[in-house]
């Protein structure tokens, strides 16, 4: 994949399978405004774990870059509940804290159940981990890896070029199918695929 972010649009984001993006730091918005579109272009029900935007933000942010705000649900841990007591919406699921992964994943694992969700999106691993140690991040993304493939909801896992150097991408590439990194020419899985012919 070339380094740009208009390349994002021709991303082929695979239904069932579950992607982490490493995005370089100055594409990130960007890179997130294509990702949502592709999403919305491509499913029904798409469940949007917002860790950097609050919820009127996000709304803005969606219907700002052409993507049918009507198909995603917003699981919000950042938007205090004074700022959503005059919005009365289903699309909106709040969680007490970012740094609440016990509530965070029950949410998660509530809303695929419920609504039958075809693709998620965490909005980002790299905001996890400036709340919370690396290794509960770990085992937070391992069990919601476990739960998007009981459910065979695609998943889109965007992380910062910066911080995938850390053994968070190591140790989930596993468990993944894929690793796109935007800032190369080519997917790491391909890549591995090439070295192994």
């Amino acid at each position: 994949m070339a380094k740009s972010a208009d390349n994002v649009e021709s991303l082929k984001i695979q239904k069932g399978k579950i992607n982490i993006l490493i995005i370089p730091n100055e594409m990130y918005s960007e890179t997130l405004k294509k990702i949502v579109k592709n999403l919305s272009d491509q499913f029904e029900i798409i469940s949007y774990v917002s860790l950097n935007k609050s919820y009127p933000s996000l709304m803005n942010f969606l219907k700002e870059n052409g993507a049918d705000f009507e198909k995603f649900i917003i699981i919000d841990p950042i938007t205090k509940i004074s700022e959503l007591k005059d919005i009365n919406t289903d699309q909106l699921i709040h969680v007490s804290s970012i740094s609440a992964l016990t509530e965070l994943s029950i949410t998660i694992n509530k809303v695929l159940e419920k609504t039958k969700s075809e693709a998620l999106i965490v909005d980002s691993l790299s905001t996890l981990l400036i709340y919370n140690d690396e290794a509960l991040i770990t085992r937070f993304v391992h069990s919601l890896i476990g739960k998007v493939r009981a459910f065979g909801t695609t998943a889109i896992l965007p992380i910062l070029a910066r911080d995938s150097k850390t053994s968070l991408i190591e140790d989930l590439s596993m468990f993944v199918d894929k690793i796109d990194d935007l800032g190369k020419s080519t997917s790491k899985k391909e890549n591995e695929s090439e070295k192994a012919k």
